[in-house]
């Protein structure tokens, strides 16, 4: 949960525009006092932490008002206007600086008065406008970049079509064979299987859990719209990272686990058939053996030209349409060489 609390009320600063006098205090010097011209609300700006002044015994009763007739600033228990005379009922108050907000770790050092108030206050002289002619040069930098990223990857992801000729065709089967028993695996030891039986535990790092670790401070300045500003620190927790350490288990139970695989394989001259592994013994007994998983695998070789053949994999409907010297059409990669076998297909 953040925390906010109130600080003192500080003078905001303004400069006068028609003699030049730097750092009026804002609360206290309504009238330059070089030159004697009428400040500026519009001119306010905060000042560095370096040359914070505080506001002492000043009552402060809301914020100033501009003149409806000749919109000077005037403070808001006026009734009439010190400049003109003309009465301050229902008149718009000043406009205030937005808020701002700093680490409160930052300092200025290594700063004059003036960088410091350039940087933070907004109130001091505006930023150097960009030249032109850098932006100019930036945006054509970024076309040229768009334009050879784009015909790079034209030219990576072109395919040219062929046609090619299937030099031989050739197919393969597998089936996996199980067997029932014991296995060694590792596990957190509050979710082993029914059956298992430990054979040792350590300690690890299972997840990570955050804990309070301190406060992150922010100071925000507070345009009070009467020449004075507050500050009000803002704070919310951090936190940190911290293992959380679990015991992991070594364990045996029984289970199902592959041990060997059974082949048959042949040409497109053969009716491709399913191996027939010889099971030792059926059953849930340790020991007993049953059939697990079963693949099939149908590649042809396709001929690009006098030196360059590929192997692709194809799908059993498209492998039994062809023969060897069959013509098919495909998609060749440009960039890489080589055919993108999805795009196989009869000519």
């Amino acid at each position: 949960m953040e925390s906010l609390t109130l600080e003192k009320v500080y003078e905001m600063l303004w400069d006068c525009k028609y003699c030049g006098q730097l750092k009026n205090l804002g609360v206290t010097h309504r009238h330059c006092p070089s030159c004697g011209a009428p400040q500026d609300a519009s001119a306010r700006y905060f000042p560095p932490d370096s040359e914070k002044i505080a506001v002492s015994d000043h009552p402060m009763v809301g914020a100033d008002r501009l003149c409806g007739s000749c919109s000077e600033a005037q403070g808001a228990a006026c009734r009439n206007c010190g400049h003109c005379g003309a009465p301050l009922e229902g008149t718009a108050e000043v406009a205030r600086r937005a808020d701002q907000v700093f680490q409160s770790e930052q300092l200025f050092l290594g700063e004059t008065a003036a960088d410091a108030r350039a940087e933070f206050a907004g109130g001091g002289p505006p930023p150097p406008v960009p030249q032109r002619s850098a932006g100019i040069g930036k945006f054509v930098v970024m076309g040229i970049v768009a334009v050879l990223l784009a015909a790079f990857g034209l030219f990576f992801f072109w395919k040219k079509d062929v046609e090619a000729q299937v030099t031989s065709l050739t197919w393969t089967r597998e089936q996996a064979v199980e067997q029932y028993r014991h296995v060694t695996k590792s596990a957190w030891c509050d979710a082993l299987p029914r059956n298992a039986k430990e054979l040792g535990r350590s300690s690890e790092k299972r997840s990570t859990e955050k804990v309070p670790d301190g406060e992150s401070c922010q100071t925000r300045k507070i345009d009070q719209g009467n020449g004075s500003f507050v500050e009000k620190e803002e704070c919310s927790p951090k936190y940190r990272d911290v293992a959380v350490m679990a015991d992991k288990c070594t364990y045996q139970a029984l289970e199902w686990a592959e041990t060997r695989v059974a082949k048959s394989s042949g040409t497109s001259s053969e009716t491709p058939t399913d191996p027939q592994p010889n099971l030792a013994r059926t059953g849930d007994c340790v020991g007993c053996e049953r059939l697990g998983r079963k693949t099939a695998t149908y590649s042809a070789k396709i001929r690009l030209s006098a030196e360059e053949t590929d192997d692709c994999d194809l799908a059993p409907e498209l492998w039994a349409a062809l023969k060897v010297g069959s013509s098919v059409h495909a998609q060749v990669r440009q960039l890489t060489g080589g055919i993108d076998c999805s795009s196989v297909g009869l000519r």
